[in-house]
């Protein structure tokens, strides 16, 4: 679920015990059995392909231009994240940390980021491979073992042709955001970037 793209419409988010106070916020509005029917829409167009679809959410706060990824979750809690928009990354952690679940923050050297605070993030996106931006991998691999900071990567697939530039690597099949929450948590992969593969500094 992306809370920004092209398509994206107004959507008022009021406050988080659904209170007043509503903030007017461009996200896309996605409820829970509308993600869930674009998962399975997503499955079935997957079939045949050795590919496995699964659950993950990018998120945008109102505070500031920064992206954040959230694995271990659920369909269910996806009206809860929508809800917290207008709070940030610090009230977003605590309302949404489990034991199960992980908050990275995507591209975080990118012209336009900011540093999230350390308490407000479980890890960063090192390899972001998107070939429009300068996503600073070797400046996001230091601040990441210099942070003790759990590591991602990803190809940030958007135009056709620009797909599998960042790949992880594991020794089992990942069925669900979960697993890819437990497999990042144990640093159980390798990064494959275009064939080459890569051991993250983790």
């Amino acid at each position: 679920m992306h809370t920004t793209n092209t398509a994206a419409i107004p959507y008022t988010v009021g406050a988080k015990n659904d209170e007043a106070k509503p903030a007017e916020v461009e996200a896309v509005r996605v409820s829970a059995d509308a993600a869930e029917g674009a998962s399975e829409a997503a499955k079935k167009a997957a079939e045949g392909t050795g590919m496995n679809v699964v659950l993950g959410v990018e998120i945008r706060f109102t505070e500031n231009a920064n992206d954040y990824l959230v694995y271990g979750v659920s369909f269910g809690d996806i009206e809860k994240m929508i809800r917290l928009i207008p709070y940030g990354i610090t009230e977003f952690y605590k309302e949404i940390k489990t034991r199960e679940n992980i908050i990275l923050q995507a591209h975080p050297f990118r012209n336009g980021m900011t540093l999230a605070p350390l308490d407000s993030i479980d890890g960063i996106e090192t390899f972001n491979m998107h070939p429009g931006h300068n996503s600073r991998v070797a400046v996001a691999c230091r601040y990441a073992a210099e942070h003790s900071l759990l590591v991602s990567g990803g190809t940030d697939y958007h135009p056709p042709g620009h797909h599998a530039m960042c790949l992880m690597r594991t020794n089992e099949r990942v069925d669900d955001s979960y697993d890819i929450a437990r497999i990042l948590k144990t640093k159980d992969f390798l990064f494959d970037l275009s064939g080459a593969l890569v051991i993250p500094r983790i």
